[in-house]
């Protein structure tokens, strides 16, 4: 192991680790957990096949491993699109950048939303955190306008066209209302609730928004932040989130460079932890070597009324080719020197030793057999033999 263990054993390590904290990043990101659930069942079938030397499961799962990426692009090409964006309108953004919500406008919004409770009065506001939700809403009017207890209210009236969709606000402005959010995947917990309430945990399941709900049956407050969805008790309490969410976004308000850079130090970690893991397991373990093995004869069919007097050598000289893993798997017997006499006539002959007459598994492949040929010699039952060799014998 530590002469594979190199420079460019080093580098090419440093690189992959590159590439998967980049996927890490992604599925954080976009909260596409299903990707890092697919990703480690494969690579761990891949790793019990070659280990257990499971043929038919390495062999289904060889051309998986091949087409992964282009499965991971048509499968999860929306969340591919939205991770991009991200990175396009993050570059730009790398100093100075202003605050999405401030504590005056965090208490204007609990107000309102409690407001809104007391009146009985559906709505959705949904705060943007800092993916683009452009991928994920649909429909909706655009507004840019100033946030205030008035324009909330007229807009969830029952009278406006918009009521029954959600408020979306980014940098500290009502951009939309009237916007459509994708219901939640997970039903689990939404036995009693409405569609506002699935709604709002539906654009918090794949986002790092925060949507806050009101509910017109019941008058309470809710709040949905990671596809999960809880009542509010009060004002100070909503403030209090509505503050934690706050100082988040404001602390990642970077551009992807810093975030890839100065945090995720967790990530940095297993990234590198699985780069050294896929070495070990696709190159050190998966890289082709030779060895050498001696393993005795084993004779086959031999003539009815002759013996198998002399040899010239028992035992034979087989350089092997395979993997590293499957060589240092074989055990005594796997390998096998299976010399057929069906065909040998009485006296002095010589047998051809190729590679065909080896058995073994098929990931193993015969380079070489030393020596190349085997003299025998065959005399009628009976007869004492002319010299003492010992013989591996198989009579089936």
């Amino acid at each position: 192991m530590s002469s594979l263990f190199n420079l460019s054993v080093i580098i090419d390590i440093t690189i992959v680790s590159l590439f998967v904290y980049l996927l890490l990043i992604f599925i954080k990101q976009t909260r596409s957990y299903f990707i890092f659930y697919t990703l480690t069942a494969v690579v761990l079938l891949n790793v019990l096949s070659s280990t257990l030397n499971l043929s038919l499961t390495r062999k289904i799962i060889a051309p998986v491993i091949t087409s992964i990426i282009v499965i991971f692009i048509v499968v999860f090409q929306r969340e591919i699109r939205r991770f991009f964006r991200w990175l396009a309108t993050s570059r730009g953004q790398l100093n100075n950048r202003l605050v999405q919500f401030d504590e005056v406008i965090s208490s204007s919004l609990s107000t309102v939303m409690f407001d809104m409770a007391k009146k009985r009065v559906g709505g959705i506001i949904v705060l943007s955190g800092e993916y683009p939700l452009d991928d994920i809403i649909e429909g909706g009017f655009s507004l840019d306008g100033k946030i205030s207890a008035p324009l909330i209210i007229s807009i969830f009236d029952d009278s406006t066209p918009g009521h029954d969709g959600a408020i979306l606000i980014e940098n500290r402005r009502i951009a939309k209302f009237g916007v459509h959010l994708p219901l939640a995947e997970n039903f689990k917990g939404f036995s009693d609730m409405g569609t506002r309430h699935r709604a709002a945990c539906g654009i918090t399941e794949h986002t790092d928004a925060l949507a806050l709900v009101v509910s017109e049956e019941r008058g309470t407050v809710s709040i949905a932040q990671n596809g999960h969805i809880k009542t509010i008790k009060d004002k100070e309490e909503l403030e209090e989130i509505l503050h934690s969410f706050i100082k988040t976004e404001h602390a990642s308000q970077n551009s992807w460079w810093t975030v890839f850079v100065e945090h995720n130090f967790t990530l940095k970690v297993a990234s590198l932890a699985l780069a050294c893991v896929f070495w070990f397991f696709f190159v050190y373990q998966a890289s082709i070597v030779n060895k050498e093995i001696v393993i005795p004869f084993e004779f086959q069919r031999l003539p009815d009324g002759l013996l198998l007097s002399e040899t010239s050598s028992s035992t034979a000289s087989i350089t092997i080719s395979g993997n590293n893993q499957d060589i240092n798997n074989l055990k005594a017997g796997d390998i096998r020197i299976l010399v057929n006499l069906r065909d040998a006539k009485q006296g002095r002959s010589t047998v051809a030793l190729t590679p065909e007459v080896v058995t073994g598994p098929s990931y193993v492949k015969v380079v070489r057999v030393s020596p190349a040929n085997l003299n025998i010699v065959l005399l009628p039952s009976g007869t004492p033999p002319a010299t003492t060799t010992l013989l591996y014998l198989d009579t089936q």
